[in-house]
């Protein structure tokens, strides 16, 4: 019996490294998008405008925009990304879980499986807190490019508003170009 169990737990030290290696590898990604202070999603807008000098920022992940009625809103909501993101993290513990002890094909034991890492590993914790603390710093600089785009949400409606204005009989060639004039400035604003 103590074979059996040295080589348990042999077994389960060697699972314990491997899940804890996944997860440092995991965080090893994820810091490199810790930063002292983030350059907000304004200032990047102003950064694209030079194009001697633009810097891109790195970035893994990209958030899809859509219109839901008069505003602009992301495809996925972004606490449901963070969530899958950090359901990787309870993925590769649930992986060293319900490994069953190799002498239970050859002799009779009461224990059946090694011994799992738990979610409450104070290592894991710690690993699942600097992972979720880059997260939350990145996503709250996420979520102010919306406010970039809504200020211009009023142009999803404004087709109809054209129509409206081409369909008014009482329309003159002055009120036409003011018209234009407002749309070339917007499109340089815009671009």
């Amino acid at each position: 019996m103590i074979f059996f169990e040295a080589n348990a737990a042999m077994m389960s030290n060697q699972i314990r490294s491997l899940a804890i290696s996944s997860l440092e590898q995991f965080r090893s990604f994820f810091m490199r998008f810790k930063k002292d202070s983030y350059v907000s999603a304004t200032d990047v807008v102003v950064m694209e405008t030079d194009l001697e000098n633009i810097h891109i920022e790195d970035v893994f992940l990209t958030v899809k925009l859509q219109d839901l009625e008069d505003s602009i809103q992301f495809e996925t909501s972004l606490e449901e990304i963070k969530n899958s993101l950090l359901q990787v993290i309870k993925n590769i513990i649930e992986t060293t879980q319900n490994f069953h002890r190799p002498e239970n094909g050859l002799a009779r034991s009461e224990k059946n499986f090694i011994w799992a890492v738990p979610l409450e590993d104070l290592l894991v914790q710690e690993i699942y807190r600097d992972i979720e603390g880059v997260i939350d710093s990145n996503i709250h600089i996420v979520q102010s490019v919306l406010d970039i785009y809504n200020q211009y949400s009023y142009l999803l409606q404004e087709s109809e508003k054209v129509q409206k204005f081409i369909n008014q009989p009482s329309n003159t060639i002055k009120h036409y170009q003011n018209q234009i004039l407002k749309y070339k400035t917007l499109y340089k604003e815009v671009n």
